[in-house]
């Protein structure tokens, strides 16, 4: 479960591992739906609940569903950016309006792999990045993916944003640098 703020309201972002794929049981209390990528609920590999409070009552709430690898609900699986809330769910970036939790934009981060770990934002570049399994990927406050990059392996062992480039690290330790203008790896 992860908790953010965004001026009066509290944010829940928590993951339902237990529902499926296959038959879905009726996940009680979440007044909008957004089924990723065209899918029916019974496809989807990943279920995410958001719910947004004031004063401790629910303001609004919505499921996420998404195929592709599974993913947990984990401290960089959502940011709250000015009046949105950017999640990643699957191979997906995810824009949510606040505090109506309206859908804003889907982009497609990591088509490769189908897993993203973490959502980040970038303030000289003004733009999100995505970690993703495979894919570190650009993506505009839009939700406009401007570049995308890749390595040999998974990104597993580490990433880290700075201010004009990202580092990471792939499941064999070799380590990454990528320039998050153009996308191209850094090499020294």
């Amino acid at each position: 479960m992860l908790k953010l703020n965004h001026k009066k309201h509290d944010i829940t972002l928590a993951s339902f591992p237990n529902y499926g794929p296959g038959p879905v049981e009726e996940i009680p209390g979440y007044e909008h739906e957004y089924l990723l990528d065209g899918i029916r609920r019974e496809q989807a590999i990943n279920r995410y609940g958001i719910s947004v409070t004031e004063k401790g009552r629910i303001a609004a709430s919505c499921m996420l569903f998404s195929c592709g690898g599974p993913t947990g609900v984990s401290q960089h699986s959502a940011i709250v950016h000015n009046d949105s809330c950017v999640i990643v769910i699957g191979q997906f970036a995810v824009s949510l309006y606040l505090p109506s939790l309206k859908l804003e934009w889907v982009a497609k981060a990591d088509p490769e792999s189908e897993t993203c770990f973490g959502i980040y934002y970038s303030d000289t570049q003004k733009c999100f990045i995505s970690h993703g399994e495979i894919v570190i990927a650009r993506i505009s406050l839009q939700g406009e993916v401007i570049w995308r990059a890749s390595g040999a392996d998974i990104f597993s062992e580490g990433f880290s944003l700075h201010y004009d480039h990202v580092d990471t690290v792939d499941f064999n330790g070799r380590a990454y640098s990528f320039d998050i203008e153009t996308g191209r790896e850094i090499t020294s």
